[in-house]
């Protein structure tokens, strides 16, 4: 027995999720989205600079905002790893705003 294994809480690390061995897996990945991404409470993005060049990525994370859109406060944090707003440690200890470089 693992001690996780009594909390009623999960978390699906969505990196290498989608079996892209043959056309078919490939196809039942995609449609089993909604049903994974409904039973999500959370979504946590890590957003890089080729975020949303990827389908797979822009998919999830429009595929969430509309299931949960009637009750999405609280549900989902999206973080550029880039920023340095994000990365700059006197930013946590207040709220960060963006920089002029961020908002160009």
């Amino acid at each position: 027995m693992s001690p996780w294994a009594l909390s009623t809480s999960s978390i699906w690390i969505d990196k290498t999720g989608i079996d892209q061995s043959s056309p078919e897996k490939t196809a039942a990945g995609v449609a089993a989205f909604p049903r994974i991404l409904a039973s999500c409470d959370k979504f946590v993005g890590l957003i890089s600079p080729g975020y949303f060049r990827r389908l797979w990525c822009v998919y999830e994370l429009s595929e969430f905002v509309l299931l949960h859109r009637k009750s999405l406060e609280g549900r989902l944090l999206v973080i550029g790893l880039d920023w340095p707003a994000w990365w700059n440690p006197l930013n946590w200890l207040r709220t960060p705003t963006l920089s002029k470089a961020e908002k160009s």
